[in-house]
């Protein structure tokens, strides 16, 4: 029997891939919208936007260099010769292509070229995360490892194929984030998600490297980016005052925040507290900062550059530091909020020296949800990493399909309260207690 399904009709008479494209560009060219003069795209962009091999790009441009169509010009580029053909009108192909008639771009045909030549497309995610980073109780790269796997996790139920690079060195060291866009522009990828990798210097290089390339870009960040980009953040203006009100329902009416350092995401989280105080109508001069001196930038510090493990113990040491301080002039206050987990980590280690318990003598909150916040049954605020990593895989999806999106995409955090904040405070019940087992987990 002779199978005559629509599949076996579609083969018959369908022209090859190169000379698809080949007639694409004569339409581009016919119409006007590549016109004499102009610089065509790079072989590995052209590949990328009609989601074909690079090969099956060079041998439809070869064909239009070849008949004068096209010009090279001395490692300067492919150009659209002067004496080619300009009527305004498309030249007609064998697979009635109108895409030039309609005056839509070359990189907003990426969509449409997918669904042309029957493929998926491939994504690129860059994040720092060191080979060795495998434990699943590391304290400080487990956002990008959640992020990250809800990232893939997105589009691997959707059948695209991912790159992931990181930028992080087995021997410490960081790759520039401008050359890893370039390594995965050359490895054909449509569009890439940046985890993480927010740093003002970071996200210059990568915006201006994305653009020069024309390749989607989509980042995750810990907090609002000033470039123009599309990205998913967490709002940590209002995760400070989720701590905020939390203490003051448990009881709180004198507070201390302890930030040792100059950090935006810092400053926003203060600024929470203020608005928690202000909203509950309770004195601002019921919580202080500390310390209320000039704060050190994290990265003046000795060894801030010898990588996240030593970053987390400067941290933990910082507000050791400021939590001893605090004690030792003004005494136990009834409620603390840590800038982060590391520092309340800090914290509460100077409480275990004073044989104070988070949560029987005095209310203590971080935020970041680290892996050990749970260990030590620290209350904090943990950003929608799942979500955020959701997010931003969708929004990509969508700029690759030629769709409309937000520039950004602000989340907020969720409240976990542990054993940290679990007592109410009582009036003038702030008397020492024991708790061998908490105190013999203080990190030390």
């Amino acid at each position: 029997m002779t199978k005559t399904g629509s599949s076996k009709k579609g083969v018959v008479g369908m022209e090859p891939t190169y000379k698809r494209i080949e007639g694409d560009l004569r339409n581009r060219i016919a119409s006007g919208l590549l016109r004499p003069g102009e610089m065509l795209p790079s072989r590995s962009k052209l590949a990328r936007q009609y989601g074909v091999a690079l090969a099956t790009a060079e041998r439809a441009v070869n064909i239009l260099l070849a008949e004068g169509t096209l010009e090279a010009s001395g490692g300067r580029g492919t150009f659209v010769s002067r004496g080619a053909a300009f009527d305004g009108q498309p030249v007609a192909s064998g697979d009635g292509n109108h895409l030039a008639s309609a005056g839509i771009s070359l990189r907003e045909t990426t969509a449409y070229n997918r669904e042309r030549f029957n493929s998926k497309p491939a994504l690129g995610i860059i994040a720092e995360l060191p080979a060795s980073s495998n434990d699943p109780s590391d304290n400080y790269y487990f956002e990008n490892r959640v992020a990250l796997q809800a990232i893939e996790r997105y589009y691997a139920e959707r059948g695209f194929p991912t790159r992931f690079m990181s930028i992080s060195r087995p021997d410490g060291s960081h790759l520039l984030i401008d050359k890893v866009i370039e390594a995965l522009a050359e490895a054909h990828v449509d569009g890439i998600v940046v985890a993480f990798c927010n740093d003002a210097d970071k996200v210059r290089r990568a915006y201006t490297a994305a653009r020069r390339l024309d390749l989607p870009l989509v980042y995750v960040s810990s907090g609002e980016l000033e470039m123009p980009l599309p990205h998913v953040y967490y709002d940590n203006r209002d995760a400070g005052f989720q701590a905020t009100q939390h203490l003051l329902d448990q009881g709180c009416r004198e507070i201390v925040m302890i930030s040792p350092y100059v950090e935006l995401w810092a400053e926003r989280r203060a600024m929470g507290v203020q608005d928690a105080l202000s909203a509950a109508d309770v004195p601002a001069r019921s919580c202080r900062f500390f310390p209320d001196g000039p704060q050190i930038a994290p990265w003046n510090l000795p060894g801030w550059d010898q990588g996240r493990d030593v970053y987390k113990q400067l941290t933990q040491a910082a507000g050791y530091r400021c939590a001893r301080a605090l004690f030792e002039s003004t005494g136990l206050p009834q409620g603390v909020i840590a800038a982060n987990d590391h520092v309340a980590f800090g914290i509460m280690q100077a409480a275990a020296e004073m044989s104070k318990v988070p949560g029987e003598d005095f209310l203590l909150i971080g935020f970041d949800d680290v892996p050990n916040s749970r260990i030590y049954n620290l209350s904090t605020v943990r950003p929608p990493l799942e979500q955020m990593g959701y997010e931003a895989a969708e929004m990509l999806t969508r700029v690759i399909e030629g769709k409309q999106v937000a520039q950004h995409v602000k989340l907020r955090s969720h409240l976990l309260t542990r054993a940290s904040t679990a007592n109410a405070l009582r009036d003038g019940s702030t008397g020492q207690t024991q708790n061998e087992s908490i105190l013999s987990r203080m990190p030390g």
